[in-house]
């Protein structure tokens, strides 16, 4: 019996509430069908507008039709329709409310952009060789929504690069859409001579006479220009004596070069030498256009740029008698344009405003004012405490040793604040012997050009007291060893006995030999021990044999290459340490 029940509970136990409603499969499978299809064939026909969604009639009358008798739909209830169709339920009862299929309200059609209430027009005679285009010719007939949402359905399913302006002028042309101008009267011919498509679609072009001061002598030039008018941006530029065909052909030739491509349209002012035949062929297979004459607005985009170079542009005087004088004054204008270019430069971090506009515009308050001299008098306190305190760490001894060599060396310290750094952080034995490496850097000629003498003196004494803290943790390290009978001494003095069994008198021949083990010691801690040794070895030796020995292993040492350069200093420097002791 246990197992019966358990077998039957599955059938017995059910959940709250009502049961389902069974559905008629077959007419489910053919209603959304008959869905799918309709929003296949009718593209736009329901369009997302944020929080509310808006239908075009057609799909009312879609719904409608299903849901009357005979229709697919007709055994479902209001509940389940909305459901099916995806509309809300009080827009259903409100279709299936009004008399036929004309219900009012929400069920309006879109007019914005729909040709007519029925059927769009068939297409006639338009075709185009772009693709582009002629997608929006092939898609737009059957496009059913609003024109902004024809334009969002080509960007989002199409990839179309261009916006609403190009894809209405494109519709417009084709005589598929008549915009809504709002009762405006369309501009005249003369007010419509630029339009802002897209980049490279109109280029506008013009000259500009420029005075320029060059040696004192003053002169005149012609400066031409062409501008795109979807960018504003300037595509080709010459230099000329004077504003006729040649330059016109350089600048159209530049724009080329730079774009890699050719416009639709070149518009340019009435002037007989912008229209010859000759720039009509340069500028092929684009238009050559003629703007109005004697209406700056024809060609506004290019008159803005003009504007912008007056007032942007810096005195055009280049002085000097020569060369690199002249070189000098002509930088020193490129640098000034430059700077004043980013002066006038919208950031967003400004709130889309310029440089010049904030610094010009802004006057702050007198507690901005009392708050800034605060904080850089705090500044001014704390720089003077760190001083008196790298001052009172500063060593005399370092201090004047710096002081007496900077001269030599050609380093300036007007206010000592180098000197009393370096011999407030560093030891003596690292400033002696950066000392020594700038000068024989200088004698070399291998200091950097251009590299300032203090701050790179400062570099070297920083490198080399490092790498003397490196090798008083060594000699520690290995001390501790030598107490503690490493094994890994125990192998080194094994060495070291063996050297002196082979060299019993003291010698050349023994230095000699633990030289070469240093040179060839690769862990830090071998290395540390061969120098010890090879210090207590010279230490043992007469006076005389170590100033003999001393260039002889310095030349040794130097051209060892395969151990690395620190070492072989640090191997000199024991060399020197006892022949200038022996000396003394």
């Amino acid at each position: 019996m246990l197992a019966r029940l358990k077998g039957a509970l599955e059938d017995l136990q059910g959940h709250p509430g009502r049961p389902p409603r069974e559905s008629n499969q077959a007419v489910d499978r053919d209603l959304l069908v008959a869905v799918r299809d309709f929003l296949m064939q009718h593209p736009g026909c329901v369009e997302d507008r944020g929080s509310r969604r808006v239908y075009h009639v057609k799909y009312r009358d879609f719904v409608l039709r299903q849901l009357s008798p005979g229709g697919a739909a007709q055994a479902l209830t209001q509940e389940q329709a909305a459901d099916v169709f995806g509309v809300p339920l009080g827009t259903i009862k409100d279709w299936m409310a009004g008399p036929g299929s004309t219900p009012p309200g929400s069920t309006e059609a879109l007019a914005d952009g729909v040709v007519g209430g029925g059927e769009a027009p068939p297409v006639s005679g338009v075709e185009s060789a772009d693709p582009i285009i002629a997608l929006i010719l092939r898609e737009f007939p059957r496009w059913k929504g609003s024109f902004k949402g024809f334009c969002g359905f080509l960007e989002r399913e199409w990839r179309v690069p261009y916006g609403r302006t190009f894809v209405a002028s494109i519709l417009e042309a084709a005589g598929l859409r008549q915009p809504n101008r709002q009762g405006r009267e369309r501009r005249p011919w003369s007010e419509d001579t630029f339009r802002q498509l897209f980049p490279g679609a109109q280029w506008i072009g013009d000259g500009k006479t420029v005075f320029i001061e060059w040696l004192g002598q003053p002169m005149v030039f012609n400066f031409e220009a062409l501008v795109d008018v979807a960018t504003n941006a300037i595509v080709g530029v010459d230099v000329s004596d004077t504003e006729d065909e040649q330059a016109v052909l350089a600048a159209h030739a530049h724009a080329q070069a730079t774009t890699s491509g050719d416009p639709i349209a070149v518009t340019l002012d009435q002037r007989p030498s912008n229209h010859t035949e000759t720039v009509r062929e340069a500028v092929a297979p684009a238009q050559l256009l003629a703007s109005t004459k004697a209406r700056p607005t024809a060609k506004a985009p290019m008159e803005g740029c003009f504007g912008l170079f007056s007032q942007m542009a810096p005195p055009l005087v280049v002085a000097g008698t020569t060369p690199r004088e002249q070189a000098k004054s002509a930088l020193k204008l490129y640098i000034l344009g430059w700077a004043w270019a980013r002066n006038g430069r919208p950031r967003r971090r400004l709130g889309g405003r310029t440089p010049t506009d904030v610094y010009q515009k802004t006057q702050p308050t007198a507690e901005e004012i009392a708050q800034a001299k605060a904080w850089a008098d705090d500044l001014r306190k704390r720089e003077e405490m760190t001083r008196q305190t790298l001052k009172a760490k500063a060593d005399p001894v370092r201090r004047q040793l710096l002081d007496d060599a900077f001269p030599d060396l050609g380093i300036t310290d007007p206010d000592g604040r180098l000197a009393m750094c370096l011999a407030a952080s560093y030891a003596q034995e690292a400033i002696v012997r950066g000392l020594a490496t700038f000068r024989a850097k200088t004698q070399m000629g291998t200091v950097p050009a251009g590299a300032d003498p203090g701050r790179y003196l400062a570099g070297i004494i920083r490198n080399i007291h490092g790498q003397l803290e490196d090798i008083a943790y060594a000699d520690a390290l290995l001390d501790l060893r030598l107490r503690h009978r490493d094994l890994s001494i125990r192998c080194l003095e094994k060495e070291a006995d063996r050297i002196t069994r082979e060299n019993p008198a003291p010698g050349s021949l023994r230095c000699w030999a633990i030289l070469d083990r240093a040179l060839q010691a690769d862990p830090l801690v071998d290395f540390r021990f061969w120098v010890e040794r090879f210090r207590k070895e010279l230490d043992a030796l007469s006076p005389w044999m170590r100033r003999t020995l001393y260039r002889w292993m310095t030349q040794h040492i130097s051209r060892a290459y395969k151990t690395l350069r620190d070492r072989r200093r640090e191997l000199i420097a024991t060399l020197s340490a006892t022949a200038t002791v022996a000396t003394g």
